[in-house]
């Protein structure tokens, strides 16, 4: 299905700590808008609280995708989808992540007493494992935690080619519907000559696309297949000075997170999972920024728009 050029794609850090909470940051949630789609990426405590003063409609959440199990990443999902249905909802939500998910969140909602409203698809995925939905692909890759987990790699499909205007002009082509389904792909007839869009589209270009790291040691799988991301969101749990404790932990530097996205030839890089014990994680952007210039530090509701290609 061809992009519709309208579509805006839009990048909301809902949480961006690690561990625990702190007064500036929450636990980790990262929104990605598409039009009127929203998929988050891991679901910390309070991550509906933080939807809803982001602005982002908490009903508009299509799936949930959830890099692994520890409580920072998933506690959040039973309160979310308790006030989706208390709201109403009857559309289907899909949520994803590691082996292990579904018996995870079934206890939680027996805890609780979650009896939903609303069709909840589970899916447990693995390494290669793909999400299709309209316009885009959303793949997992294993990644390397100290448990089963996952870093996932979401692209959109690419858009068809400019349209070549002049040479409709010249044709006497009017402008308006015709255009239209020739941008779209579609064959049209017009005063019996077939107008076919491989002779008035350009080369397809390239949809937007964003790599999420979750928490991981760097990884060589993730930057074979971010290659060339518009976006590359990695943790940074750690300063380069504190290596040590990153590797102990399976996780990683803000130093180690730069080379991740200079080896993908990411296009950014948004730095987030920032350790509680940085009271003042400049100190992470400088670190990053000597060696992948174009790094965004993530705060609790950063947003960060992907213009088309």
């Amino acid at each position: 299905m061809p992009l519709d050029v309208t579509v805006f794609l839009e990048v909301v850090f809902l949480g961006t700590g690690a561990s625990v909470p702190t007064r500036d940051r929450s636990l980790p949630c990262t929104a990605v808008r598409r039009g009127s789609d929203i998929t988050l990426f891991d679901c910390g405590e309070g991550s509906q609280r933080q939807l809803m003063c982001s602005g982002l409609s908490f009903m508009k959440v299509e799936r949930i995708l959830v890099s692994h199990l520890h409580g920072d990443h998933i506690l959040g999902i039973p309160g979310l989808l308790q006030t989706m249905s208390l709201s109403g909802r009857s559309r289907p939500l899909l949520l994803a992540g590691p082996i292990g998910l579904e018996k995870s969140v079934q206890e939680m909602l027996s805890i609780c007493n979650g009896e939903l409203v609303f069709p909840l698809e589970i899916l447990e995925m693995q390494d290669g494992d793909m999400i299709e939905a309209p316009g885009l692909t959303i793949c997992a890759l294993r990644s390397l935690h100290n448990m089963e987990s996952l870093s996932f790699v979401y692209r959109e499909l690419a858009r068809p080619g400019k349209l070549d205007r002049r040479r409709l002009v010249e044709l006497g082509v009017p402008e308006g519907p015709i255009y239209s389904r020739l941008q779209k792909g579609e064959s049209v007839l017009w005063q019996g000559k077939s107008l076919e869009p491989s002779e008035y589209l350009g080369p397809e270009r390239p949809g937007r696309s964003i790599a999420y790291s979750g928490d991981s040691l760097p990884n060589e799988s993730l930057v074979i297949q971010s290659k060339g991301v518009d976006l590359l969101i990695h943790e940074a749990t750690f300063a380069e000075n504190e290596r040590h404790m990153a590797e102990a932990h399976y996780h990683s530097t803000s130093a180690q997170a730069a080379q991740m996205a200079l080896k993908s030839e990411a296009r950014s890089l948004a730095l987030t999972h920032i350790s509680s014990r940085y009271k003042d994680p400049s100190l992470l952007l400088k670190e990053a920024q000597e060696i992948f210039s174009n790094t965004h530090l993530a705060n609790d509701f950063l947003s960060i728009k992907l213009p088309l290609r």
